[in-house]
């Protein structure tokens, strides 16, 4: 049996495919889910610009480089319907494929550049632990 990419496969039905995007650290997590590659990454960086000042040197030195150029690494991966994770000072950045029930597009109206981006009054929601 030929193993498909939940990415790649035909459209119609009730579901599609997208992206489930995770923020973990140490006693919470936030879940979002984004419905292009390109979204998960805007929605990444942001996220993970947000906690730069958190970091020691070593870490934001680090979290630039990703900010610079790890990104088109995610990127890659992410279009080819691999998951993705960074990881810096504890926290982890994750996103996966999946097969949605309902497009994330279709689930939200669209707002100030954010449709369908985790974050900000998206689909976000915490779990403490």
């Amino acid at each position: 049996m030929r193993n498909v990419s939940l990415l790649h496969r035909p459209s119609g039905g009730p579901v599609c495919p997208g992206w489930w995007c995770e923020v973990r650290s140490p006693g919470t997590s936030f879940t979002c889910r984004a419905d292009r590659p390109e979204r998960v990454l805007v929605w990444m960086r942001i996220e993970v610009r947000l906690l730069l000042w958190e970091f020691g040197a070593d870490e934001r030195a680090r979290a630039y480089r990703w900010l610079d150029h790890g990104q088109w690494e995610a990127l890659y991966r992410l279009r080819a319907g691999e998951p993705y994770a960074f990881t810096a000072a504890g926290v982890v950045w994750a996103a996966r494929p999946v097969l949605f029930l309902t497009c994330p597009a279709a689930a939200r109206p669209a707002s100030a550049g954010l449709s369908a981006v985790c974050g900000p009054g998206g689909y976000a929601h915490a779990e403490d632990k």
